[in-house]
């Protein structure tokens, strides 16, 4: 018997009608997943134009520059003219009863004071905040409600381009539900009470803020007195070098007053001496008594006379003083202990320490200034965050929240435009996907192996008429695995021209990706016939149908898997899905090979996996060849 001979286990199917319809049904039963699935979700996001939405408008309008004007009316005739969503501008009562009865997806307010929030840009420059009220139903969808997430966050940059900034930044968003009948009553005062903390936040923020400009001021006029405190102790020691030149100049002309002194003292020594001498002469004279001598002493006389008359004792003690004062101030110059110099000595260590101060307090300044803007940032992250408190009913005395008081609302911050700058995920591959294109690898892996299950539901796991003649254990899984591959890889084709062709569906490796789900769906089969060869066709259709579970949360294709609870990221590991929807996603997106090996590494497990299950099946042929051998030679005959 030829290994890959396919016997008669397919050519039982070609003859009737009803054995070729189950063929053709088996071969189109993995388009439920791999088709349907995929082109349900293929682009959500083109056809969001037709999600019903109510739109009402509560603004009471204001006076701008002279004129009464409703700013509301105006944002809400630009998103009905876009057109992306269908709104329908209707009442407060409408659109509460619309949401909750299922009319409308949801519903969005504009507020009573939207108006008066626009007129106090031009009026103070910054703009009141008010609230932009959305409202959901937890019963229209999950996906509902964050699709509405997307638009409310398009309507808040309509508004941005319509308004400008100044009023998107000061907007809160409040997301409300329908009131809940079980629920207990809401405290409005609670409500009132995160209105207040926001407003007292706000102060504290602009508070912080003029703190921080204040700090700019105090370290500018600090840097200043510092400056200034340099140039005084740089002049202090100019006055104290010039100090010691001028008590040097001081000593020098002591030096020299003592020097007049000492010879004036000489001098008028001499001059007594010779006026003692004159005297004498004078008196010997007169004693003679000549005429001669008469005349010679009165002579005399006129140079004792002149003698004295050049002796002045004042200009001595003004010579005295004179000294006495260069000598003191050169003291007062040049000696610590003197007043002048021990004063200046002081002044100078003084401003130095003055210097040293301001320094210090320049850099404190400088850490005050740093510590404030921190302080002034973190009021601002303080005041965001307060924000998303508030609960958007409070602010609202009548309209869509004040008919909801009694149900749990949120309120998120939308301030600084961040609802209208929605995050995106980056991607290396040039744009990103569609839903649906991103969706592909894990329906189509689901198809293949819901086909692959189904399959053998009508195929026969192990053939009993082969495993009777005697046929090897590998033979006998042959005979019955291939007929299945067969119709394996007509369920690939079929699926991947659905895909190429119906749904448009380009992968950047077309080949590459029908290659990969040939290999998958001939996994998907070995897999099928393993478990029910191994365990039975009851059993083994059980446990196929609950792997399929478990492969697809397990697998990675919904949702990462590190997002999925701890057993289920386990098993991700040896989930052979896994690999399959790595694969599938190499082929349909442009991956750098020689950086990303998920490719090799999925080939090689599925190729494994494939090569197991062909072992168990063969286990199974042969266990079942054993019980054939000993029901026909008993050990024991009766």
């Amino acid at each position: 018997m030829n290994l890959f001979h396919i016997g008669s286990e397919l050519r039982r199917f070609g003859t009737g009608k009803f054995p070729l319809a189950t063929v053709f049904v088996l071969i189109l039963i993995p388009l439920l997943f791999g088709g349907l699935f995929v082109w349900s979700y293929w682009d959500p996001a083109s056809r969001v134009k037709d999600l019903p939405v109510a739109l009402v408008n509560s603004d009471e309008g204001a006076k701008i520059n002279g004129q009464d004007v409703n700013v509301g009316q105006n944002v809400v005739d630009t998103l009905i003219d876009s057109g992306r969503v269908e709104f329908e501008q209707v009442d407060p009562d409408a659109a509460l009863k619309g949401v909750k009865d299922g009319t409308y997806y949801f519903a969005i307010e504009v507020p009573k004071d939207f108006s008066q929030a626009v007129a106090t840009v031009q009026e103070t420059g910054t703009p009141d905040r008010t609230t932009l009220t959305a409202l959901f139903n937890n019963a229209n969808g999950y996906l509902g409600a964050v699709m509405g997430n997307t638009i409310v966050s398009n309507v808040v940059k309509n508004i941005d381009s319509l308004l400008g900034s100044q009023v998107t930044a000061r907007l809160l968003v409040g997301y409300s539900t329908v009131p809940d009948p079980a629920a207990p009553p809401e405290n409005p005062s609670a409500a009132e009470g995160t209105w207040s903390i926001a407003e007292g936040i706000d102060r504290l923020d602009d508070g912080a803020h003029q703190l921080a400009d204040g700090s700019e001021q105090l370290k500018d006029g600090v840097g200043q007195a510092n400056d200034g405190v340099g140039a005084l102790a740089d002049g202090l020691k100019q006055l104290q070098g010039a100090t010691d030149k001028l008590g040097d100049g001081a000593g020098e002309v002591a030096d020299g007053v003592r020097q007049v002194q000492e010879n004036a003292e000489q001098l008028a020594g001499k001059q007594k001496l010779l006026a003692s001498a004159l005297v004498d002469i004078d008196t010997g004279l007169r004693e003679i008594g000549t005429p001669e001598a008469m005349k010679l002493a009165d002579q005399t006389k006129g140079l004792i006379d002149a003698i004295k008359e050049g002796q002045d004792p004042e200009s001595l003690e003004k010579l005295q003083l004179l000294a006495a004062g260069a000598a003191e101030v050169q003291r007062q110059l040049l000696d610590p202990q003197a007043d002048y110099r021990g004063g200046l000595i002081k002044v100078q260590g003084g401003t130095d320490r003055l210097k040293n101060g301001t320094q210090q307090l320049f850099d404190a300044s400088e850490q005050l200034t740093v510590g404030t803007r921190q302080l002034a940032d973190g009021t601002t992250q303080l005041a965001e965050g307060t924000d998303r408190m508030v609960v958007a009913a409070s602010m609202l005395s009548d309209g869509l929240v004040e008919l909801g008081t009694d149900g749990s609302q949120l309120a998120l911050q939308v301030a600084g435009g961040d609802a209208d700058k929605p995050e995106q995920a980056t991607s290396t591959n040039p744009g990103l996907p569609l839903s649906g294109m991103g969706l592909a690898p894990i329906f189509i892996s689901m198809g293949l192996f819901v086909g692959a299950t189904t399959t053998y539901m009508v195929f026969r796991p192990l053939q009993r008429r082969v495993i009777e003649s005697g046929a090897a254990p590998f033979k006998v899984v042959m005979a019955s695995f291939l007929p299945t591959v067969i119709i394996g890889l007509a369920q690939a084709t079929v699926m991947y021209l659905v895909q190429h062709f119906a749904l448009g569906l380009e992968a950047h490796r077309g080949l590459g990706l029908l290659a990969a789900m040939y290999l998958w769906s001939i996994t998907a089969m070995a897999i099928a016939q393993g478990l029910n060869a191994i365990f039975g066709v009851a059993l083994g259709r059980t446990l196929g149908m609950a792997l399929m579970t478990l492969q697809m949360v397990s697998s990675g294709g919904l949702y990462p898997a590190e997002t999925q609870p701890a057993p289920l990221r386990w098993f991700h590991t040896f989930d052979p899905m896994t690999y399959s929807v790595n694969l599938m996603r190499q082929m349909i997106f442009e991956t750098d090979l020689s950086v990303d090996h998920r490719m090799w590494i999925s080939l090689a497990v599925l190729v494994g996996i494939l090569v197991l299950f062909l072992l168990g099946s063969t286990f199974a042929a042969a266990r079942e060849r054993q019980i054939k051998y000993q029901e026909f030679r008993p050990q024991v005959t009766v």
